[in-house]
């Protein structure tokens, strides 16, 4: 059985039958407002405070306290609190995070937390062919050097997990939809601008419906996205409020985003999930980076003693550890020649 996601925007669910009339703006002139307010999220930095709750499975401990494995089958509810930065040029994204609070701080808040929910400090970023996390507490030293730790992944499909993280924080921006729109339905007038409906593309293999109202700038205010990838159904519901703006660019103020699940089996739906829900409110941006400045903000800084995972060399070593260094730089080398090969 063929399913389209069911939209339900102000909680009415519906499924397009036909097109009513879109008096004041066409569909194709929307198409290419909202595609052109999205290429101003391009080559700029948003500095802004998130908040809200991660779900995650349940920690499994050893008889000596030691992080033993996940209970998939028993979820947790996490609360944080950051500052978080949101780079972009092109494809290329980069996240980066900053908790102030003490490690007391964030041990009380999640006491059952996986580390890498209450680690002080990450970034995520994705270039070119590898997707890279680096996490840990850039002040505190442990044994041999610093308590970081690097892990470098080969990206195996165009729509990597740092996108979708910032394609979250765009949507509670009021953007992130002009980008990946296929096909406007229809679209008709509200008081605060136009309603939309439609048919976009998150990832490579998905049918996704779109449901939003925007303003008379072209910012998105509510929002409904609903994919269908396989037998699982994934729903964004997302608002923003405010305006501000930056040489000539406008940006919500803040804004939240709800990410949940549901699962599909034999034409019968359970119930959604809580998979994420973020609040974000905006405290500079930076619009138009020229490359020096943009190499900056996505230069990953791993000081002598940082822990490396490297999954494309198939290494682990410490940052400094020559003979290691050594091994990693000759495996990639052959992996190199390898592709070259192939190629």
């Amino acid at each position: 059985m063929n399913r389209l996601p069911q939209l339900g925007l102000l909680g009415i669910g519906m499924t397009i039958l036909f097109a009513p009339p879109s008096p004041g703006i066409d569909p194709d002139t929307l198409h290419r407002e909202l595609q052109a307010r999205d290429a101003r999220f391009d080559n700029l930095r948003l500095d802004y405070k998130k908040s809200g709750i991660s779900v995650q499975p349940e920690v499994v401990l050893s008889a000596d306290g030691k992080v033993a494995g996940c209970n998939n089958t028993r979820m947790q509810h996490i609360p944080y609190e950051i500052e978080e930065s949101f780079v972009a040029r092109g494809t290329e994204v980069t996240l980066i995070r900053v908790d102030e609070r003490t490690n007391e701080e964030r041990r009380e808040a999640a006491p059952d937390a996986r580390m890498e929910a209450t680690n002080p400090f990450s970034m995520q970023s994705n270039l070119k062919a590898m997707v890279r996390f680096l996490y840990g507490d850039p002040k505190q030293i442990r044994g041999y050097g610093s308590n970081l730790h690097l892990m470098v992944l080969q990206r195996t499909h165009p729509v990597d997990q740092v996108m979708v993280k910032a394609m979250r924080i765009e949507f509670a921006f009021g953007g992130g939809i002009g980008s990946r729109i296929k096909r406007i339905e229809y679209v008709l007038p509200t008081d605060q601008g136009w309603k939309a409906v439609g048919s976009l593309q998150v990832y490579e293999l998905d049918t996704t419906s779109f449901e939003i109202e925007l303003d008379e700038k072209f910012i998105v205010r509510e929002g409904t996205v609903s994919v269908m990838h396989g037998e699982r159904e994934t729903q964004y519901r997302f608002r923003s409020e405010g305006t501000v703006e930056q040489d000539g660019v406008h940006f919500a103020r803040s804004g939240t985003c709800t990410w949940s699940e549901r699962w599909w089996q034999n034409g019968e739906a359970s119930e959604f999930y809580l998979r994420e829900e973020i609040g974000v409110k905006l405290s500079n941006v930076q619009v138009a980076l020229d490359d020096r400045t943009y190499k900056a903000f996505i230069e990953m800084k791993a000081p002598d003693g940082t822990s490396v995972d490297d999954h494309i060399g198939r290494v682990r070593y410490k940052v400094g550890d020559k003979v290691a260094l050594k091994r990693s730089a000759r495996t990639l080398r052959e992996i190199v020649s390898r592709r070259r090969v192939l190629d």
